[in-house]
């Protein structure tokens, strides 16, 4: 390992409690994309963010992550059949150039740093909201940089009460609506 390189990995298994309203996996990252910010000594240049998924359960589920500028614009969405014990990749770089992230303030000027948020879940009924099951995620992202490479967990989010409802379902809107406008990109939900 690299002198000034740090590797942190750290998995969490996330169990939610009985009675959620929605997904019941809710997990929050930070991504990069050729970033750069002042740093304490030296600019910190980010090239690129991988995320990693895996579903821990014994069941297939959906996995759908969206992508949100540091402003909290939404700038796109990914979504992944998930088989049982499955492990998902994404890298901002996929995404940018698969046409999953298009986060731009003009014409040709990307956003470079944001949030990504990501919801596991089973189905979805009827009217298009998500229907409580036993799905669960676990999820690390990678920090790519010059000197290396830096690994963290996700923030799980309870996902318990009707304001996370909405915010989760609020989030498989944004994607679905998302999927829906971009034919091809995105497996069909079960």
């Amino acid at each position: 390992m690299k002198k000034g390189c740090m590797i942190v990995l750290m998995v969490m298994a996330l169990v939610t409690p009985l009675g959620a309203l929605a997904a019941d996996t809710y997990l929050i990252g930070e991504w990069a994309l050729v970033d750069s910010f002042a740093g304490p000594i030296n600019p910190i240049l980010t090239t690129d963010t991988v995320m990693t998924f895996i579903n821990p359960t014994n069941q297939p589920q959906v996995l759908e992550f969206a992508f949100y500028d540091d402003t909290g614009g939404f700038c796109g969405c990914d979504r992944a059949l998930s088989a049982p014990n499955a492990v998902t990749r994404a890298a901002m770089s996929q995404a940018n150039t698969g046409g999953e992230f298009i986060c731009t303030l003009t014409a040709g000027n990307l956003r470079t740093h944001g949030a990504v948020k990501a919801i596991a879940f089973q189905r979805v009924n009827n009217g298009g909201k998500i229907v409580p099951g036993p799905a669960s995620a676990v999820g690390f992202q990678t920090h790519i940089n010059a000197a290396g490479r830096t690994e963290s967990t996700m923030v799980a989010v309870p996902v318990t009460g009707s304001a996370m409802n909405a915010e989760v379902n609020a989030i498989h809107d944004q994607c679905d609506a998302f999927c829906n406008a971009h034919p091809g990109l995105c497996p069909a939900l079960p």
